[in-house]
């Protein structure tokens, strides 16, 4: 990436002196050309307002280049911890595939992707985009909707015998979580809607 923005660097160094040279050449053959007579006084007035008005440009688009650069960074940071978030997501889902899951492993990511968010807030509101709330307590909503999904079994009120066994939700065996088929479901379908959201913010974020 750094590579990258030096290479871009360069070739708009590359540019301007490019466009400096062409002006130089253009400058000498007007003024040797035999049909055009000119006036090459000029006043120091003209040459100072001239000279201003071309480091004013400079000091602009300076600015302006300083500035985009630093709203990229902020981008590429914000967009980098939202897939950090991603990451852990997956690893949720692929650990959901066993049917069960380590009671730490299941707290301690719902706790890193809410870290994590609260990083990513606090990262946004020194920028200059306008993370819509309704976004942001969505998807903080639907994290603690995951902490119960993981790790609360609801109240049962008629429970389901099979074969004389009780089917719940979630049993623990082993410092272990056990989801049964139907909550397996019902977590990876929240998970995907999770992903969602996120996708819905690094596109918020791109466009800004």
């Amino acid at each position: 990436m750094q590579k990258s923005k030096t290479m871009q660097s360069s070739s708009r160094i590359l540019i301007y002196l490019c466009i400096l040279l062409l002006g130089i050449i253009l400058g000498k053959v007007i003024i040797s050309w035999p049909l055009l007579k000119m006036d090459y006084t000029i006043s120091l007035v003209d040459l100072f307002s001239i000279i201003s008005t071309v480091i004013l440009a400079l000091l602009i688009s300076y600015y302006f280049e300083k500035q985009k650069q630093k709203s990229e960074k902020e981008k590429e940071l914000v967009l980098n911890r939202l897939s950090d978030i991603n990451d852990l997501i997956d690893n949720l889902l692929t650990r959901l595939e066993d049917g069960f899951m380590p009671i730490q492993d299941a707290t301690s990511k719902v706790k890193r992707i809410n870290l994590i968010f609260l990083n990513i807030l606090d990262i946004i509101k020194k920028t200059d985009v306008n993370l819509d709330e309704t976004i942001s307590d969505s998807f903080f909503e639907k994290n603690k909707e995951l902490r119960d999904l993981l790790t609360k079994t609801p109240q049962i009120v008629d429970w389901e015998e099979v074969s004389g066994i009780l089917q719940e939700d979630i049993s623990v065996a082993n410092d272990k979580l056990v989801f049964s088929e139907p909550r397996v479901a019902e977590i990876e379908t929240h998970l995907e809607k999770m992903k969602g959201d996120l996708v819905e913010i690094q596109l918020f974020i791109s466009v800004r």
